[in-house]
């Protein structure tokens, strides 16, 4: 209610930290919906921090139209116990995306503006932060790599869980909810 501006100036100054080293992550999504997951391999450890909503906002990358701006949003958070490199930190945000639109394709998760025609590959206001631990370096997150499968997969059920959590969506539903996702209604489709 405060709005963004505010809400990060209060942040800030109750935190004792300036905007300038700060990164916030902000959403419509209730946060008792949030969904952590852990993913290890030997000394690997990631976790991720994922809170989703896509019942307003779902979009489908390059065919719908960014028209508007409105709450929704799948928020990830990345941790591993490894020091990760720049390059590193900038491939996990792609695993992590790949890892976020599987999910929602795997659910059936339809674009708001095209429910008909397309799966949403997110929304129009997702965000992801990585953040690095002190462990041993590592130079890739690819999902050829180890460290990378182990982002794909937490990332990938913490969507799956937060999406069910926050809008009751599941892969296994009826054929009555899918319908009702695409905007159809089955008076309309018997009468046709």
């Amino acid at each position: 209610r405060l709005g963004l501006e505010e809400s990060r100036s209060r942040i800030c100054k109750a935190l004792g930290k300036t905007r300038e080293n700060s990164s916030f992550l902000f959403t419509g999504a209730d946060m008792s919906n949030l969904s952590v997951q852990k993913a290890e391999f030997k000394a690997m450890a990631v976790y991720a921090l994922v809170t989703a909503g896509v019942e307003s906002n779902a979009v489908r990358m390059a065919e719908d139209e960014g028209r508007f701006y409105e709450p929704g949003t799948i928020n990830v958070v990345v941790m591993t116990n490894m020091k990760l490199s720049a390059r590193a930190r900038t491939r996990a945000i792609i695993s992590a995306t790949e890892a976020k639109t599987a999910a929602l394709q795997d659910l059936d998760v339809r674009s708001a503006a095209s429910p008909l025609r397309h799966q949403a590959t997110g929304t129009g206001t997702d965000e992801i932060l990585v953040v690095e631990g002190r462990g041993l370096p590592i130079d890739n997150t690819g999902v050829h790599c180890k460290m990378g499968e182990l982002i794909a997969r937490s990332v990938y059920a913490g969507v799956r869980e937060a999406v069910y959590r926050q809008n009751g969506i599941a892969d296994r539903r009826s054929v009555f909810r899918r319908m009702q996702e695409r905007h159809l209604d089955l008076h309309g489709l018997l009468s046709r």
